[in-house]
């Protein structure tokens, strides 16, 4: 925040001794009929002799509560970051490729009736997804008519990448995790006189940080100058974000020790006091929610529930019908060996068979 402050200019005033001399010092006598002359006279020359200034505030220090600075702007307190959803990333990333039969935007736009076809079968053909932004990888989907074997690269930067080799085509969950910005898939066995990608998913964790719901900051106390006259205007431009509510708030006071109740602050009426302090209460604004679709799908990562004894989840949820459970050797007899497997009945509405495999 600037505080732009009138100040008088004491440099100026000494730099003029010849006027000192002769209209406040002893050579002004005679040059003003009277003493209340001489004092009109000097009141009407104060303001030529005002200079602006600016005070910049440290938001770095104060009392802060459930509020911090974060690269030089005043935010709510972040509390942590949490993975939100699995999504594939694929889909809002750009793509280049090293040829080009057909557009490389056909291989990432989550279609199985287009595809991207690099026009040979070259080992060295190659595609490249620039995700945007680097995530925490843990699933490569990759349909292709032509392609039965790749190499993965991946990188931050598009300059140092690592490789995963050999990798094959269809849902490859990774064995471990990997975080990237860049993907990039090289073909190193076709099958065909052709390099072609139907499709190309790439899942990633979407992380979502969390902050404080609301917080103040208030400021040490802000002395404008000695030779403070009048303040002409302030300026609050370091708050974190305009999708935080903001409230701000100024105390004045004559010594800097003796504030006035805090009020809200008025950019067209500043304050007019030597001395301030500032309070900034912060709160998180409300955001519209999207709405999710789960569609009980187990064999999907995005659809996956965990579930209890008696329900399964095939495209819906359900009660299971029927259960496999092994028996137990309990003890060998005379003539063989005795199995057992205790059904609790009060868990079921009713049983009709049971089967012993």
């Amino acid at each position: 925040m600037d505080i732009i402050s009138v100040n008088v200019a004491n440099q100026a005033l000494r730099g003029i001794k010849n006027t000192e001399e002769k209209i406040v010092g002893i050579g002004a006598e005679g040059r003003f009929a009277n003493v209340d002359e001489r004092l009109k006279w000097i009141e009407s020359q104060t303001t030529k002799l005002k200079s602006t200034n600016s005070k910049s505030i440290d938001f770095s220090k104060g009392t802060f509560v459930n509020t911090e600075v974060q690269e030089g702007r005043l935010q709510l307190q972040k509390i942590t970051t949490t993975v939100s959803s699995i999504v594939n990333v694929a889909k809002t990333s750009t793509a280049t490729a090293s040829g080009y039969y057909s557009p490389v935007i056909n291989a990432i736009d989550d279609s199985l009736t287009t595809g991207w076809n690099a026009g040979s079968a070259s080992l060295s053909n190659w595609i490249l997804l620039d995700l945007q932004k680097s995530y925490t990888i843990s699933r490569i989907v990759l349909t292709g008519l032509a392609i039965s074997n790749y190499n993965l690269m991946y990188s931050e930067d598009n300059i140092n990448f690592k490789t995963l080799t050999n990798q094959l085509p269809g849902d490859n969950k990774l064995n471990a995790f990997i975080y990237a910005r860049y993907i990039k898939i090289t073909a190193i066995n076709t099958g065909a006189t052709w390099t072609n990608i139907t499709n190309l998913e790439v899942y990633a964790d979407t992380a979502e940080n969390v902050y404080k719901t609301s917080g103040t900051w208030e400021s040490d106390v802000i002395d404008v100058g000695a030779d403070w006259i009048s303040t002409i205007s302030t300026a609050l431009n370091a708050l974190s974000s305009n999708t935080l509510i903001s409230t701000v708030t100024i105390a004045t006071s004559d010594d800097g020790i003796n504030f006035n109740t805090f009020n809200v602050y008025n950019p067209a009426s500043p304050p007019i006091k030597r001395y301030l302090k500032m309070k900034v209460a912060m709160s998180a604004a409300a955001t519209a929610g999207g709405d999710t679709s789960y569609e009980f799908d187990q064999s999907s990562i995005q659809n996956r529930f965990v579930l209890g004894d008696f329900v399964i989840a095939l495209g819906n949820l359900q009660l299971k019908e029927s259960y496999n459970e092994e028996m137990k050797n309990q003890v060998a007899t005379e003539t063989g060996k005795y199995f057992s497997y205790p059904i609790d009945t009060s868990r079921f509405k009713k049983i009709n068979r049971i089967e012993v495999i």
